[in-house]
This record gives structure tokens, sequence and C-alpha cells, in this order.
């Protein structure tokens, strides 16, 4: 049997429901957007970032974790800005009366329908078109994101949000960087030459490179006219890489990374074609080998191309592109190269498609206006063909007032948001907010269990899963217990111990945000239980460091001052916890680890044999009294700001250094850096992240 498949053959394949197990989507809460805002289109995430674009704004919010939030709210910090007023074909030099009056009727007809030709003069109506944020890797700090806003004036920017004033600010406006590269500033008097520069200055579409390689962006845009740019962004400069021409308005762009230097370009055309090409990037940021391949689908059905994801399978190098138009869900499966083996159609039978969100490998949740939500898997069977079979999910949303326009997920899968909006008119008026973000927990997708089973043994990219975990543990503490029961009673010294703890943070965190306001004398036990829980995770990571430099010094290297200096306090640090006694319901995790601190503590007195010159006493910050050399306070206990990482103190001054969810300290990056400048070996020290949260330091300015 011959198994081979032209690439331009198309496979059609019907489904129906299979049945399965009930999948589920329940609420845990909601987010009402501002009184102000009105209709939206669509809502993206990347990373803890989530930006959903209305008619006149764009609301940008992220995830802000707290352990103890006494609202009872969702960790989420809501941040807008308003559609850009920006006007770029109103940069053109044109005669616009002039060109009115000789322009035939048909001319004529066109200037007043296209308010993009004289904006100067013409009653403008602006809204957005899309808004995207930025992959991680812009910037050192890889929590800062740009978000990217393009409106229906081809008004195209980036913006950055500034922590002093609390705000987004312009950060690169790309509309005008364009508009200065191919125009000459020539002035223009014909129709023709006006209808050329307006559609050539109009940006309609966009998209970001999704990976950030040596801090070196990349972006593509597509305009009216036909042109597809490629640009890079380092730092704030925006330079043109490639540029390339197509005989239709760019409606759609994709950009899929397939390795640093090896990508494709997927692009949506006005005449509802979508073409692909190959383009390597090189380590100077340019582009070259731009080569358009086979259409992805040739035919031209004047339908825009709605969502887009794309599905990498580098084991069985396989691409999976899938496409949403109207109420169809097109599926192509192309080899790493682009080339196209099969392609499946799916109507959803269901008017119509508003949201497409990757759930697993092969497997994909759709959300239609009405509110249906199905799970649809891929299979890809003997020959390349694709069976598709789609699922209802059944969910708690209220569908009788909301209608639903996006929908998109958390990191890990933990979070499904939905954006809704009234779907009668008389709504409108009866609901104080009506654009409204609903939060879902998916049967699929256990937030515990991710929790549970996460192999990094940290929580830096699972704080998503931990914020399901807490908001629900809020309302019922009960919800909570399998972390409480996870926990070993057997306390040691390595990683997976520590992780636990914090996940005890997590749960107790709950559990004080939900006795707080209903009995102090309880909240007060978990307080203090949640504070000594933070302080064995200290302990365990001043371990861990002692650990490193004994590495260290077994491999010969001797020890700087600031290295033995970092030796001495946590060693301090261990020795009160040792001498310390913590009765209550953790009083056994502090009885076990008395013996294993203890060898600690002597194979740091071991190291501080070492020194080669005398460490300096240290004097208190508050008063400046002397601090005896075998404690971190002076006579009169005066606590003073220490590194949570070094347990060194920091000197006060105008910028400082600290985690963003727990308030804890460091020293500056530049410094840890130094100390932990050798090889651990096997012992890898975060310095750059908070020991209790795992999150990265950030430096904020002292006013």
């Amino acid at each position: 049997m011959n198994c081979q498949t032209d690439a331009s053959s198309k496979v059609y394949v019907s489904s129906k429901p299979i049945p399965r197990s009930t999948m589920e989507m329940n609420e845990i809460g909601s987010l009402q957007l501002p009184d102000q805002v009105n209709l939206p289109f669509a809502i993206t995430s990347n990373g803890d970032y989530f930006v959903a674009w209305t008619k006149g704004s764009v609301e940008c919010f992220q995830l802000k974790y707290k352990h103890v939030n006494e609202d009872g709210a969702l960790n989420y910090v809501l941040n807008r800005f308003e559609c850009s007023k920006e006007k770029p074909t109103g940069q053109l030099m044109a005669k616009e009366i002039e060109i009115y009056n000789n322009s035939s009727r048909l001319d004529r007809t066109k200037i007043m329908l296209d308010q993009t030709f004289i904006p100067n003069i013409a009653t403008l109506y602006i809204s957005n078109v899309m808004a995207s944020v930025s992959p991680q890797g812009l910037f050192h700090d890889y929590s800062v994101c740009l978000v990217a806003s393009l409106t229906n004036m081809g008004q195209l920017s980036l913006l950055r949000f500034d922590q002093l004033q609390n705000e987004w600010i312009p950060y690169v406006d790309v509309s005008a960087v364009w508009i200065a590269h191919f125009y000459d500033h020539s002035v223009i008097k014909k129709f023709d030459q006006l209808q050329m520069s307006a559609s050539n200055a109009l940006i309609t579409s966009f998209c970001w490179r999704e990976h950030v390689f040596h801090h070196v962006g990349h972006f593509a845009i597509g305009t009216k006219s036909g042109t597809i740019v490629i640009y890079s962004l380092i730092s704030n400069s925006v330079n043109v890489r490639f540029i390339a021409s197509v005989n239709q308005p760019v409606r759609m762009m994709k950009w899929i990374t397939i390795s640093e230097d090896h990508n494709l370009l997927l692009v949506g055309l006005q005449n509802g074609k979508i073409a692909l090409y190959k383009f390597k990037t090189m380590l100077d940021a340019n582009v070259i080998d731009f080569e358009q391949l086979d259409n992805v689908w040739a035919e031209e059905d004047n339908l825009i191309v709605g969502q887009v994801q794309c599905e990498l399978d580098y084991a069985n190098g396989r691409l999976l592109i899938l496409v949403v138009k109207g109420t169809h869900l097109m599926v192509f499966l192309c080899s790493l190269e682009g080339e196209v083996r099969s392609t499946a159609v799916e109507n959803m039978h269901n008017f119509m498609i508003t949201g497409l969100q990757q759930l697993s490998p092969y497997r994909y949740i759709v959300c239609t206006l009405p509110g249906m939500v199905f799970c649809v898997d891929i299979k890809v069977e003997k020959c390349d063909q694709l069976l598709i079979e789609h699922t209802p999910v059944k969910t708690d949303l209220n569908l009788s007032k909301y209608s639903i326009y996006g929908v998109t997920a958390s990191r890990n899968r933990s979070s499904w948001l939905f954006v809704g909006y009234p779907s009668k008119s008389f709504d409108r008026l009866g609901l104080r907010t009506p654009t409204v973000v609903f939060f879902c927990k998916f049967s699929e997708c256990d937030a515990m269990q991710i929790l549970l089973d996460n192999p990094t043994l940290r929580m830096t990219n699972y704080y998503d899963c931990a914020e399901v975990v807490r908001f629900s543990g809020n309302r019922t503490p009960d919800a909570v217990k399998p972390l409480e029961q996870r926990a070993s009673n057997n306390a040691n010294v390595d990683d997976g111990y520590a992780y636990h703890l914090k996940l005890q943070l997590v749960q107790l965190g709950a559990r004080l945000s939900h006795f707080k306001k209903r009995c102090q004398a309880i909240a007060e036990v978990l307080h203090n239980q949640l504070q000594f829980i933070r302080m064995v995770i200290e302990i365990l990571h001043a371990a861990k460091v002692i650990a490193y430099f004994l590495h260290v010094r077994h491999t010969s290297i001797e020890l700087s001052y600031h290295q033995l200096l970092t030796i001495r306090c946590l060693r301090n640090f261990i020795q009160e916890f040792v001498e310390d006694n913590f009765p209550g319901d953790y009083e056994h995790v502090h009885l076990s680890l008395k013996p294993p601190m203890e060898e600690v503590i002597a194979r740091a007195n071991e190291l501080l044999v070492t020194a080669q010159q005398q460490l300096y006493q240290e004097e208190c910050t508050f008063c400046g009294g002397s601090i005896p050399e075998a404690k971190l306070t002076c006579v009169e206990n005066h606590q003073t700001f220490r590194c949570s990482i070094t347990k060194q103190q920091i000197a006060m001054g105008h910028v400082e250094t600290m985690c963003e969810m727990c308030d804890r300290c460091s020293l500056d990056g530049q410094l840890l850096a130094e100390i932990f400048c050798a090889d651990g070996g096997q012992l890898v020290i975060y310095y750059m992240d908070c020991c209790l949260c795992d999150m990265p330091f950030r430096k904020h300015l002292i006013p």
C-alpha cells in the first residue's frame, strides 16, 4: 500500500463527539473590568501576564501571588491603557483638498468611506485590532515584558510598565519607525499616490517571535499593501531586518521558531489564502534565506483567519498548525521544514469559534460565542492522516447573560480564563461592569497534583497552580489537606523536603486567610506556624550554602573574605535555630533537624579556621554597637536588615534589592555573583532568587 500523500492534497475528516468521562470547567472567581470598558475582542497570555483587548482599551493583569490575602480575592493586579489616538497615515504630506477635487466619483467614495486616507480631516472611529504580550527574555529581568497594541488606524505601539509611575508608557512607536523607513516626505497630490502610500503605511497585523535568544527579540508586521517586514528588537532599538511583498493585504501572522536559526512564518491573507515562509535568523539578528513555501491553504474563500495555534513534535518531526475560520477548525500536519503532509477540517456547528488554546500535546480547548466549550483531540494515523474528535466540556458559566469572546490559560493550564460580555442588549443597562473575565479550573488539570508532581522542586513557574490551590483553600480549608498530609514527618536537609515545606506555606496561607476574619485564636496559631516554616526553609538553604562552600574548599580554592563572612553569618543563624525552642505542632521538625544542623555548624567552623585574615566584628546598623562574633544582633537585640541568602547586614542606601512576594532583602546582585562565582558541582545556588519564594530579587529606588 502506497502511503505517500501529495503536499497539496487535503483530507477532510468528519467526526462525532466521542463518549467519555465528563470533563468540567468550574468557575472559581471573576474579575470585573472597569466601567468604561466596552465590547471585548479577545484575550491572550504569556507566562504570568494576561491581556484582554477591547474596543477602546487594553486590560493587562498579572499574577502577583501572596500567601495571605485577607480580601479573599484572586491575586491578580489589573492595569490598563487607552487605545492610542495616533494617526500614522496622517503623517503623509498630502494635499487633501486638491486630491479630493481632482478625484473621480469612485475615488471620492473611497475617500469618504475609508478614514485612513485623510485622517486629519475625517471623523475618526478608532478601536483596537489586537494586543500581544512579548516573550520573556527581552530584558535581563525576566519578569519584565512588553505589550504590543495595534489599532484600526494602523498604529502599532510597544509599551512597557513603569513601576514608579504605575502605568503603561510608550516604549517604541513601530509605526513611526516604519514610516520613516519607506516614506521620503514627498508631497502627495494624486489619489493613486495617496492610496498606495496609505496602504503601505497601514499596519494590519503583527506577531512576536515566541522565543528570545541572547536578549535579542524579533517581531514581524504586515501591511495593507501586502508588505511583510521583520524587525529585531535590542533594548529599545528597532531595526528592519527583511522586507518581502505579497499581492494581498496581510491579516494574520504567526512566527514559528523551529530552532535558534530556523524559523517559519505563517501568513493569512485578505482573500483567505494561508501562506508559509521559511528563513534563518543569525547571531547578529539579521534575517537571511527568506523563501516562500507552498501555500498551507490555497483556496480563495475570503474568510479571514481568526485564532492560530502551533505545536512542534520534534520526536516525530512534525509541525501541527491549527487555524480558525468562522465555525471551522482547520488542522494542518507539516514537516519541520514546512512541507504540508495532510489537512483536516472540522465544522464545530456552533457560531462562531472565538477562542483556541492548547491543553496538552495534540489536545486543544475551543470556545464559541454562545458559550459552548469543546475539548478537541487530534490523532495522527497511518499515512499521516488526521482524525479530529471533539467532546463538549461542561461549564457553570452564566451563559444565559454572557457571550464568550475568548479563552486563554495560565502557564501550567491550572487556570482557564474566559472573557465575557452581555449577550442581550438590555443586560448592559442592568450590569454596572458588563465586561468580565471568568477564572475557571479544569477537571483535566488538577492544580494540586501538578504541585505535588513538580519535578523541578522549585515554585518559580508554578505559582498559577499555587494560586488555584490557595484560593480554593481560602473558601474551603479542607481542600488543602492533601498538602499537609504529604509533608514528611522525617525532616531532612534535601531539596525535596524544602519544597514540601514551601507547599506547607501554600496551605497555611490559605487557612490563615480563611480564619483571619472568623477566629482570631486559630489565625494566630496558623501565623506562628507560617513564620516557623519560613525560618526552617531559610535554615535548610543556609545548610545548602555551607555545603557549597565545603565543595569549593575541597577543590583547593581559597575562600575570599566575603565568602568567609557569609559562612560566619550563616553559622550564627543556624546556631540560634538549634539553641531555640519551638513548642507546638511543628516541634518534631525542630527536633529532627537539630542533629544535622549541629553537623553543619561543625563543618562551618572548619571552614572558618582556614581564614587567612581576621574577619572584622560586625556593627549594628541601628545603634552602631558591636555585634558578638557568634551572634547576629547587638547586646540591645536590635533587628537589622540582613540578606536572606548570606545573612550579612545590608547597608541602607537609595537602592534596595528585595523579593516582591515576601519582602525579604538581599545584597546587591554583583556582590552575590562574586560570593558564588566558583563551581559548586551538583550544588546550584540560585543567589538571584529568593530562597523562600524562588522568585527573582528586584531592585527598587527608595524615594
